[in-house]
């Protein structure tokens, strides 16, 4: 993993509020996983592994080359990437004729359904990995950012899917991380969905506070089934 200057300050930042430096950065080079801090109140070290969450390999190609599309128009689709990508014709309405102009390429749609599943297929790999991690660590936790930002148009509705799957909330009660945090953009908003231990972390919250946050994603999933 390429780890910059941002990536680490966007780590400390969930680790450590404006008026708390509770958790220290320890190792940064490490790969098993991706960071080592160290809870100074309670002297336990952990690990974080970060991830970032993509619709495909070629969706991570669009957003991190910035003339992948262009070569793709002018020399053509690679095998691997056709499948995902789907290509759309252009026209401009010039003196009553259509005139056809330069066509869009662009990633096919992915449905929350699909979503759901490329998060669970995220999560998995990253358990698979978890035998690799120091096992000097009291713990590790996951977080995942999702670099397509989802729900950032389609809004809490479909973000309901993510709270009821099944196989995805067994996957999650059942993980040997400490805690999962998924980052996303939810109608234009940042959001943060934690799973695992609430009760500790730098986002621990007590189990009244997490039985109103319940009832709070209960009333807006129901306010927009009114919609």
């Amino acid at each position: 993993m390429n780890k910059d200057v941002n990536e680490i300050i966007a780590l400390m930042k969930l680790y450590n509020s404006d008026n708390e430096r509770r958790y220290m950065l320890i190792d940064q080079d490490c790969e098993d996983p991706d960071f080592k801090l160290i809870d100074l109140y309670k002297n336990k070290k952990f690990g974080v592994e970060v991830t970032d969450l993509y619709y495909s390999s070629t969706s991570a190609r669009i957003k991190k080359l910035p003339d992948f599309i262009e070569k793709a128009l002018e020399f053509g689709v690679s095998k691997k990437d056709k499948k995902n990508l789907q290509l759309i014709e252009r026209y401009l309405k010039i003196d009553d004729k259509w005139v056809r102009i330069k066509p869009r390429l662009q990633h096919k749609p992915v449905t929350a359904d699909e979503f759901v599943k490329l998060l669970i297929e995220c999560i998995q790999k990253k358990e698979a990995k978890f035998e690799n991690y120091d096992k000097n660590l009291d713990y590790v936790e996951l977080i995942i950012v999702d670099k397509e930002n989802h729900f950032k148009k389609s809004g809490v509705k479909d973000l309901r899917i993510i709270q009821e799957n099944e196989i995805l909330s067994s996957l999650i009660l059942n993980s040997k991380f400490e805690r999962i945090y998924f980052f996303t953009s939810v109608e234009g908003n940042d959001m943060l969905l934690l799973s695992g231990n609430y009760l500790e972390g730098p986002l621990a919250i007590t189990p009244q506070e997490f039985d109103l946050n319940q009832k709070y994603l209960s009333h807006i999933f129901h306010e927009k089934d009114k919609d």
